[in-house]
């Protein structure tokens, strides 16, 4: 059998026919070429995969691969020429795959191996789904499928990956890969310059499953995002882990609203781990943050509910801080079943409230959650792991923690709470 390459090439004796199997060049699979006389509207030119040009007598000839085109399976980005050998520079090989699968509507399927980008921005268009359809990636696992990139301009605006739409319905799903810095793949986290974008979505619905970003300046930004739903992401090692908020000021933006974080990881993030501005309904669900600074500082304003953060069955050790909410809006707020370990001085208080307008009423749910101190925590002088900012008669509080000791619980004065101990 003849090799696709081979076949197509523009010095090829091979006559044209109505239809030919052909090998391909980089999978060595076997795919089903046919004749076609005018290629689809949604492509100007040949992608050189799917659908192929042959020169033959100075006559050009179209071909579609039926095997792929006609399947309801994902498109292998081998097939346009990918190596994954951290050698060869794939990221225009890999722009033209995502391309064509967004075109077909269909998953695009990514090898194991490193996947070697160079400072190339990857561009994912969700207006040229078919009729506004989702779209896909999906890597072989985390670790499995590494994108290595460059991305040392301190000024970049784009991400290693850029996903935006004009239609917020349309849903994008991606999983089983990481995305990395080069020469960060043992991170040192002695602080480094942290410098581009990891991943960047714009105005479309997210999942995120089975991710790690590692040694950005910004992580994961979300911007007018409205339904997100992210398992096993693992962000490390960046300045800024996660930043959502509105852009759009018009109606086309929307606040940071019905985001559920299951299973992820955020450690080593200098500045920010989780910064989101204008929240509502967001939950955080048997989550590990470790050794960050500040890790969820939220702003709320009702804007779009009553209902703004609720933190579930997570771990927070050793951050600066574990939570700071800047309320300007009355509603409700949830911690239920978290362990909270301070282990430095340095760490000091774990969650602080401020109630930024006196009369907005805040109902403050604290429920079974464990503090506790570390052998090296030893601050100067006792602070409470809980602190609230404004006019306590404003606070509604049911309290049913469990303490490090005595000199550990709140400061109630004047407030409406219930409390266990």
């Amino acid at each position: 059998m003849i090799f696709t390459n081979d076949f197509f090439s523009p010095s090829s004796s091979d006559p044209h026919s109505l239809s030919i199997q052909l090998i391909d060049s980089y999978t060595y699979e076997i795919h089903y070429y046919e004749q076609i006389t005018n290629l689809p509207p949604s492509f100007l030119s040949p992608d050189n995969v799917i659908f192929r040009s042959k020169i033959y007598h100075g006559v050009e000839f179209y071909y579609v691969n039926k095997t792929i085109y006609e399947s309801s399976l994902g498109i292998n980005a081998k097939m346009f020429g990918i190596i994954a050998d951290n050698a060869t520079n794939d990221g225009d090989n890999l722009q033209n795959a995502i391309n064509t699968s967004l075109k077909l509507g269909r998953r695009l399927l990514l090898p194991a191996g490193k996947i070697w980008l160079g400072e190339k921005s990857l561009t994912i268009n969700l207006d040229y789904t078919p009729n506004y359809s989702s779209y896909s990636i999906h890597g072989s696992g985390d670790g499995i499928t590494r994108l290595i990139c460059q991305n040392d301009d301190p000024n970049q605006s784009s991400g290693v990956f850029n996903i935006f739409s004009n239609n917020p319905n349309i849903n994008f799903e991606i999983r089983g890969l990481s995305i990395k810095r080069n020469g960060t793949d043992k991170p040192p986290f002695i602080p480094p310059l942290r410098f581009g974008l990891g991943i960047v979505v714009t105005n479309a619905r997210i999942e995120m499953h089975d991710i790690s970003i590692v040694d950005f300046n910004y992580g994961l930004i979300l911007r007018d995002v409205v339904c997100g739903h992210f398992n096993k992401l693992n962000i490390v090692g960046s300045n800024i882990a996660l930043l959502a908020h509105r852009e759009d000021p018009g109606d086309g933006g929307t606040n940071p609203n019905a985001y559920n974080f299951v299973n992820c990881r955020f450690a080593e993030n200098q500045q920010f781990c989780c910064q989101m501005r204008k929240i509502h309904n967001v939950k955080f669900d048997s989550c590990v943050f470790e050794r960050n600074s500040i890790v969820i500082d939220i702003t709320f304003n009702g804007d779009d509910g009553r209902n703004s953060l609720n933190v579930i069955n997570c771990y927070f050790e050793g951050n600066t801080r574990d939570a700071y909410l800047n309320l300007q809006s009355s509603g409700a707020h949830n911690f239920i079943g978290n362990i909270f370990n301070r282990l430095l001085p340095t760490n000091n208080y774990s969650i602080v409230f401020e109630n930024v307008t006196s009369g907005n009423i805040q109902i403050i749910n604290l429920l079974g959650n464990g503090f506790k101190n570390g052998v090296k925590y030893n601050p100067p002088q006792n602070i409470q792991p809980i602190y609230f900012i404004g006019s306590p008669s404003d606070y509604n509080i049911i309290d049913t923690n469990i303490y490090e000791d005595s000199g550990d619980y709140p400061d109630y004065t004047n407030i409406n709470v219930i409390k266990l101990l």
